[in-house]
């Protein structure tokens, strides 16, 4: 694998956790749309994987891509109309940029499985630069609340200048700022940190506990429902992984009796936040956009009402609002055929990326509606071909080697 391709990739890990930055601005009828950083360096590096024959992916994941891609044209050519009736969530979308987006997630899983399949690296290298820009990502969180409340100058004209997102870098709840970095909001941010949060797993060291907890903090700092549900998640990941680990009984029964102590508060505290979420006029426009894109979506169930047709407010109801249930099948067969291949034996960081690829496959379909984020993709990619090119073990130096068959 050549140098170049490495740090391509390493470019496309760093450049995906800039969404909110516009590097163009492209025309497209009336209004204008914002070309993120992850969408550039993608089109750079596609011409040198396709010249340099580099570009080498399974089959069958091809292939079902493809006929997904097929699928999503024939979904606004044949779209049934416009929605009869006004769909809380619904912004102006375009077919066109609807399709776009969703070319390059599934590029994008393309490209990562293409990668995974001819790195010889460990899982913990790989995906070092990831982890560190995140790492930076937060400390421009922290500075941003920080400009705030003391008046500090923030660039948002650098992190929150693309114009194809509503920016709400000024959000606050309760009267307390939000985090929202380089994202065009709290939910969004809290969507990338819950895989950052699990994909450090792969690092060990003091360092890298430090990284994981300025990562927690400020994901924490977001106070949105997304970070809390994907907090929650981790650490339910951290207590099985550690009790799998427990050889002896009185050792389980200790260690249960003390997360049951340390978790009632902070569930506690989770449930409040839910149903205060769910009690707020925001909880209850979320509510209205599933109720209302789900009984659209009984009007036209095989193939929606069309890619762009519009947006509710979580993920499943939007993908079947648009796609219909042939087009969310398809969709789920491509996941499904990437996800469950077989875990080697032993190799915990590509398990902590597994994990971290199932939490954000949740959080989207329960609060988030853009399936255009690159993270789901590059895990579901790198996954599927790294286990394909070959056996990976952990040495007992706990670091991954990679075999490939």
């Amino acid at each position: 694998m050549s140098e170049i391709k490495r740090k391509l990739f390493a470019i496309l890990q760093i450049s995906s956790l800039f969404p909110a930055i516009a590097v163009l601005l492209l025309p497209q009828g009336d209004k204008v749309v914002g070309v993120q950083p992850f969408h550039l360096v993608l089109a750079l590096a596609l011409p040198f994987m396709l010249i340099g024959a580099t570009l080498r992916v399974r089959l069958r994941t091809l292939l079902w891509v493809l006929i997904f891609i097929f699928f999503s044209i024939l979904s606004i050519l044949f779209s049934p109309g416009e929605l009869p009736m006004p769909l809380v969530g619904t912004t102006n979308l375009s077919p066109i940029g609807q399709f776009f987006y969703w070319l390059v997630a599934m590029i994008t899983l393309l490209v990562f499985q293409s990668y995974a399949l001819s790195s010889k690296n460990t899982v913990a290298k790989d995906w070092r630069p990831f982890i560190l820009g995140a790492f930076v990502v937060s400390l421009i969180g922290f500075y941003q609340i920080a400009a705030y409340y003391f008046g500090l100058y923030y660039p948002a004209d650098w992190f929150n200048n693309n114009p194809s997102f509503l920016q709400r870098y000024g959000d606050t709840i309760w009267g307390i700022k939000r985090l929202t970095s380089t994202f065009p909001e709290a939910s969004m941010y809290g969507l990338c940190s819950t895989g950052a949060l699990f994909i450090s797993l792969a690092f060990r060291g003091k360092w890298w506990g430090f990284v994981r907890l300025v990562i927690l903090s400020s994901s924490i700092l977001t106070l949105s429902t997304t970070a809390f549900l994907g907090i929650a998640m981790f650490f339910v990941w951290l207590s099985i992984s550690y009790f799998r680990r427990l050889r002896y009984p009185y050792q389980k029964a200790l260690f249960m009796l003390s997360m049951s102590a340390a978790t009632i508060p902070l569930f506690f505290g989770l449930y409040m936040v839910l149903t205060s979420k769910a009690n707020s006029e925001s909880g209850f426009e979320r509510y209205s956009s599933f109720v209302s894109g789900t009984a659209l979506w009984l009007q036209s169930p095989l193939i929606g009402w069309g890619l762009g047709s519009g947006r509710t407010t979580d993920g499943l109801s939007n993908l079947l609002l648009n796609f219909g249930l042939i087009g969310t099948l398809l969709l789920l067969v491509i996941i499904l055929d990437s996800f469950f291949v077989k875990m080697p034996t032993g190799c915990t960081p590509l398990k902590s990326l597994k994990a971290g690829l199932v939490a954000i496959g949740v959080l989207h379909l329960a609060s988030n509606s853009d399936w255009i984020f690159p993270y789901f993709w590059m895990l579901l990619g790198y996954i599927s071909g790294k286990v394909k090119a070959g056996d990976l073990r952990e040495s007992s130096d706990g670091k991954v080697r990679s075999r490939v068959g």
